[in-house]
């Protein structure tokens, strides 16, 4: 059984989920609940559980601190999402923890608005860090490249058609289908 509560701006603010055995008796049940600032991004994502109890059953609170310089392993059912944007309402950063991995992706832009960087630490490679950059053709991205410049994907556009080159991979082509009366149909 699944519910959803929205707010008057229509944003959800909580799904719960329920997990229920053959005859309906309830097992588990799982609470998303989110979080917004006032332009209506997602600021919060947490997950939490709760489990029908017995009066034999003994509570038990516990914590998993996590971070940057922490070396313990992260529980499994920690779910939680967190976002910051900057006043230009620009994600900068985006924190993940999911299934015992916590993942942090940090965000640039130039002035015209552009993300021009990606930055990805992930706990499963030590928080390694991976560098996406990126370069545009007016707003279109061209090129990414890794921390050292070197190239990893090229992008050309066409007229009904997306080409994608990726160092060591297949190329792929990708028919664009535009609307009618678009002016690629236009003779």
């Amino acid at each position: 059984m699944k519910h959803h509560i929205y707010s008057n701006a229509n944003e959800l603010l909580q799904f719960v989920e329920t997990m229920q055995d053959d005859v309906g008796k309830k097992l588990l049940e799982k609470t998303t609940s989110y979080l917004y600032d006032d332009n209506g991004n997602e600021l919060r994502q947490k997950v939490s559980y709760l489990r029908p109890h017995k009066r034999s059953m003994h509570q038990v609170t516990g914590g998993n601190l996590y971070g940057d310089e922490i070396d313990d392993e992260l529980n499994p059912l920690i779910e939680k999402v967190s976002s910051m944007f900057d006043g230009f309402n620009r994600l900068k950063q985006m924190e993940k923890i999911k299934g015992g991995d916590r993942v942090t992706v940090d965000y640039v832009y130039d002035g015209d608005d552009l993300r021009t960087r990606k930055t990805v630490r992930s706990s499963k490679n030590d928080y390694t860090e991976k560098a996406t950059n990126y370069l545009y053709d007016r707003q279109h991205v061209i090129l990414e490249t890794d921390a050292l410049d070197q190239l990893s994907v090229r992008y050309v556009r066409g007229i009904k058609l997306y080409h994608t080159y990726q160092q060591r991979r297949q190329v792929f082509i990708l028919p664009v289908h535009w609307p009618r009366g678009c002016c690629a149909d236009r003779k």
